[in-house]
């Protein structure tokens, strides 16, 4: 048993058991029930922000490993494509980002390819087995033109072989394929109605 003061009249070393005040008859049991249930509700909403303080930490430091860990590999596939787009993972303005279809780098930024202006989109690798790795960027102006995707292909001619091209008529593509490489196979697709353009290396086997 412990004595309380009465939270009405004040009077002291009042039973904490007692249901009402002696001198004021304030009901002290159910007033310190509230009190309690209030005190335990307090706890629970600062367990819950602990636990989402917590995951975010853990998601935080997961996002900082892979930065530093997976990112590195891609350099050697995306670093030939201009020096602009070799120092991406410097820049402040990406979001790391896994899911189940692949985990790279979720960028949002603008990038230079062989200085033509346009927004880098993603850089992935490990997308399944046999791909090395991902790039999507999107040209800045209104319209990546004929010249402008002449350069790229041409540029990749000199760092990969001659290209073989054909065109997807049902996905509306422009499908450029360097496969006489060793190890290494890659493909440049260009969507004409969205402005895009994909590169994805794969193992060539």
């Amino acid at each position: 048993m412990a004595l309380i003061k009465c939270p009405k009249c004040g009077r002291e070393n009042v039973s904490n058991s007692a249901e009402r005040c002696p001198s004021c008859g304030y009901n002290i049991k159910e007033y310190y029930d509230k009190s309690h249930e209030k005190d335990n509700e307090n706890k629970r909403i600062v367990l819950g922000i602990g636990i989402v303080i917590l995951v975010f930490a853990v998601l935080f430091l997961k996002k900082e490993s892979f930065t530093t860990h997976d990112a590195d590999p891609f350099k050697k596939y995306y670093s030939n494509f201009g020096k602009d787009i070799s120092t991406v993972n410097k820049s402040k303005k990406y979001i790391i980002s896994s899911t189940s279809d692949h985990k790279g780098m979720l960028v949002n930024n603008s990038v230079k390819i062989w200085n033509i202006d346009g927004k880098l989109l993603l850089i992935a690798n490990d997308q399944d087995d046999d791909e090395l790795g991902l790039l999507i960027w999107s040209a800045e102006n209104v319209e990546l033109d004929n010249t402008q995707l002449d350069h790229i292909v041409e540029k990749m001619d000199k760092l990969y072989g001659k290209n073989t091209y054909h065109y997807d008529i049902e996905n509306d593509l422009k499908v450029y394929d360097w496969d006489e490489l060793s190890n290494m196979k890659i493909e440049l697709f260009y969507r004409p109605c969205i402005k895009t353009m994909m590169i994805s290396f794969s193992t060539n086997e």
